[in-house]
């Protein structure tokens, strides 16, 4: 099994101080990630910026995409932003995609972008992972495709990380999940809130069987999004507030899918061990405003 490791997704608020405390504090906690969304909105930053920032304040801390919305931009401009980033950084960048979601539609139509259908934009994420798998590792690319052509293009700098900074994919669908599990490094699921996809251990099971069954034997990370953190001793009673938001789940269920958190420490711990054994799921992320509530796990459990 792999050994844990432990991530914060974090909004990166605009001004400087703020955002490297953030950065600081997960790296002296012992996060080895921090990860930043993607989207068209408000009190959502740059991202390649933003890490750009993180990775420059810290000297252990990896960065990355999650995700990045493979649609707004060219895998041969995503390669050299994220080559870049991977060299400044000394070797610490993840790259993090996804094929956009129903949510973002009005992102879209914000930029003037046609929001295709999923299955046009998860053969469109496809496409782009296996442009940039090569344009990453420093290749010379030529490709014809549905989506992209490129004519003997190389992405620079080299990579600096061997073979090449990797790749995560996240989502939930079945058709994403295939070409993560096709493509990627890692796999993202999210879980609780993702349409069509329940978070209850069955379907975990179906959905980690699906990517296994796809993978061809190709070794991949598992990670979770860990929805909500509760340090607490009496673990139903906050499951029951969870349950009213989601109506069609027990309060069995909610303290048993791996995207939620809540119990004591010591249960808590248990718990991720217990999601590793059945799942495979050794990398974790949580929301910055779990960070604190998080870390006391994540001392005890990162590298184990």
């Amino acid at each position: 099994m792999k050994s844990f490791r432990f991530g914060v997704h974090a909004l990166a608020r605009p001004g400087h101080d703020e955002w490297v405390a953030t950065a600081r504090r997960a790296e002296s906690v012992g996060y080895s990630m921090l990860t930043v969304p993607d989207h068209l909105v408000d009190g959502c930053i740059s991202p390649f910026t933003a890490l750009a920032i993180a990775a420059e304040a810290t000297s252990t801390l990896r960065v990355g995409t999650l995700v990045l919305n493979n649609d707004l931009r060219h895998p041969a401009l995503v390669a050299r932003e994220t080559l870049a980033l991977d060299s400044l950084s000394g070797g610490r960048v993840e790259l993090g995609l996804g094929a956009g979601s129903a949510i973002s539609a009005p992102e879209y139509e914000s930029v003037g972008l046609r929001f295709d259908d999923g299955a046009t934009r998860v053969a469109r994420l496809g496409e782009s992972a296996a442009v940039l798998d090569a344009l990453l590792r420093g290749e010379e690319v030529t490709h014809s495709g549905d989506h992209y052509q490129l004519s003997a293009h190389r992405a620079w700098p080299p990579p600096t990380q061997t073979p090449r900074p990797p790749i995560v994919v996240g989502g939930n669908g079945r058709a994403v999940l295939r070409t993560a599990a096709e493509r990627a490094d890692v796999v993202s699921l999210s879980g609780i809130g993702s349409a069509g996809f329940s978070p209850v251990p069955q379907a975990v099971d179906e959905r980690v069987a699906h990517i296994q069954a796809a993978s061809g034997g190709r070794e991949i990370e598992l990670q979770a999004l860990v929805q909500r953190v509760v340090v607490t001793d009496d673990p139903r009673g906050p499951a029951e507030q969870i349950q009213e938001h989601l109506p069609d789940f027990s309060v069995d269920d909610i303290l048993a899918t791996p995207y939620l958190w809540i119990g004591t420490v010591e249960s808590i711990c248990e718990h991720v061990l217990a999601a590793r054994e059945r799942w495979g799921f050794s990398y974790f992320t949580v929301f910055n405003d779990s960070l604190d509530a998080a870390a006391p796990v994540v001392e005890r459990l990162a590298g184990v």
